[in-house]
Parts: structure tokens; C-alpha cells; sequence
């Protein structure tokens, strides 16, 4: 099946799977779902305000079950995929965006189930979503880590960000390194 979106404007930026027959994607309206097997679509909700009239950077990331985490420019949401309810904000330890200043470019969680999010101008941060601390990683001053992808490895414990002008970086998420 093919998925089109409705209205001239309207495109697919990030997209991962639920479950078995269905996707939850991002476009430029808010998020949807898509049954695989039917081709049925259901629009569940549109982004929350977060204070910018444009949206640069989208992000979904499992967290566990139907949770998702969804980054939106330089904010984090927690959302339900079944529904898709934004269930709250993560916010940094002031009770501000998560990043500031620059944008979320990715998010990747550990078999420990950290979320690790990588920024265009933060480095690499590490969420642990039991307690809710949070851990920076990066070289340098902190607004030049300017990270562009990343690469969560479960099986061997390691995370690895691509940097703009540091090159690649290897984190063991058990902290034996």
C-alpha cells in the first residue's frame, strides 16, 4: 500500500514501526498512524506550541511498549503511540527546552533504556528516564559540538555519535571504558 497524504502540502519526515501492522510517522501537520496491511491512515494529533513557527527538526524514538519520545526542534514530548497523546515534557534540570541553543537532531535509547540525544550544538546528552538525570558527553566547549548522527549498538553496550568537526566518538553505556 501507498500512504498519501491529504492537502498540497503535506510530506512524511520520520516514521518507525509500533508493532506488527502499524507505523506512527511525522509530517508536517503533527503525527499519524498507518496500518501496514490496510493502507489505513488515522491522523492522531497535531504538535504541541512550542514557540517557533517552524518545525526544523523531527525526531520519534521508542522508548518501551507504545511510549515514544518526540523531539521537535530543541524540545522533547513523551508521547503515546496508540493514541497519540502527548503524556508530558522533558525538560532539563531548570524546567526549560532541552536543548538551548541549537536543535535535537536524533534521540537513540541503550538496552538500559537511556535515552541518548544528540544535538547540533550540545553534543551528546543521556537521559535516564528512571530517574531523570541527565548526563552531558561531548569535547570541548559545549555549544561546538556540533553532532550529526547517531548509532545506538544494544548488543555491545556502546553508543557512537558523528561529529561536524570532532569525527566519531564512542560511549560504553555500561561505563566500563
Amino acid at each position: 500500500h501507498s500512504y498519501k497524504a491529504k492537502g498540497a502540502n503535506q510530506y512524511a519526515s520520520t516514521c518507525t514501526r509500533i508493532n506488527k501492522t502499524d507505523v506512527i510517522f511525522t509530517n508536517n501537520e503533527g503525527i499519524s498512524r498507518v496500518n501496514i496491511a490496510t493502507g489505513a491512515a488515522t491522523f492522531l494529533t497535531r504538535y504541541p506550541n512550542i514557540g517557533s513557527k517552524h518545525i526544523y527538526n523531527i525526531s520519534l524514538t521508542r522508548l518501551h511498549g507504545s511510549l515514544f519520545a518526540l523531539s521537535l526542534n530543541n524540545e522533547l514530548f513523551a508521547i503515546n503511540a496508540t493514541d497519540g497523546k502527548i503524556l508530558y515534557r522533558i525538560v532539563n534540570q531548570q524546567n526549560g527546552p532541552f536543548v538551548d541553543p541549537g536543535y535535537i537532531t536524533n534521540c537513540r535509547t541503550d538496552r538500559y533504556n537511556h535515552l541518548w540525544v544528540i544535538s547540533a550544538a550540545e553534543g551528546l546528552k543521556k537521559i535516564y528516564l528512571n530517574s531523570l538525570g541527565i548526563k552531558y558527553y561531548g569535547f570541548g566547549k559545549l555549544p561546538q559540538n556540533f553532532n550529526r548522527c547517531i548509532y545506538a549498538d544494544k548488543k555491545a553496550n556502546r553508543v557512537i555519535t558523528g561529529s561536524l568537526f570532532n569525527g566519531f566518538s564512542v560511549y560504553d553505556t555500561t561505563q566500563h571504558l
